[in-house]
């Protein structure tokens, strides 16, 4: 893979990470008060959009740097680098409901289940740093 391309990927889980950190203060809150402001309720939101995509960027970057097609969208890149052996079945399903939850954030915010949201909040930490570690091994095989 391309220098540039290594780059952009570890670019994007250097912000992932970055967003994971401060959406972990969000997760730290508690249920009432999450649930009460609506500032930490987009606060939030927000922040795991950008996870989400900064996660999906590093996929898609991934991709293109082995010349490798990562498919239409969110999900279908990650269910391609599953089909590659890149990411273990469990953790991509897991991502795809964050991809899920990240498409209602985005286009259909008025149906938002906002305790769902803060459960997943709350899982975060754990799923994308197990990405995170996944793609760190990834970029480091030949």
């Amino acid at each position: 893979m391309k220098r540039a391309h290594v780059r952009a990927v570890t670019e994007r889980l250097a912000a992932m990470q970055a967003y994971l950190e401060e959406l972990q203060e969000v997760a730290a809150t508690s249920p009432e008060d999450y649930f009460s402001n609506s500032r930490e309720r987009r606060a939030g939101e927000r922040l795991l959009q950008l996870v989400v995509e900064s996660a999906t960027d590093a996929a898609r970057m991934y991709m293109l740097g082995q010349g490798l097609n990562p498919g239409p969208s969110h999900a279908a890149c990650l269910h391609n680098m599953m089909q590659r052996n890149l990411l273990p079945r469990e953790l991509t399903n897991r991502l795809i409901q964050y991809v899920s939850v990240r498409n209602v954030v985005v286009h259909d915010y008025l149906t938002l289940d906002d305790e769902a949201v803060f459960r997943q909040i709350q899982e975060a930490p754990e799923v994308f740093g197990q990405y995170l570690a996944r793609m760190r091994e990834v970029l480091k095989s030949p």
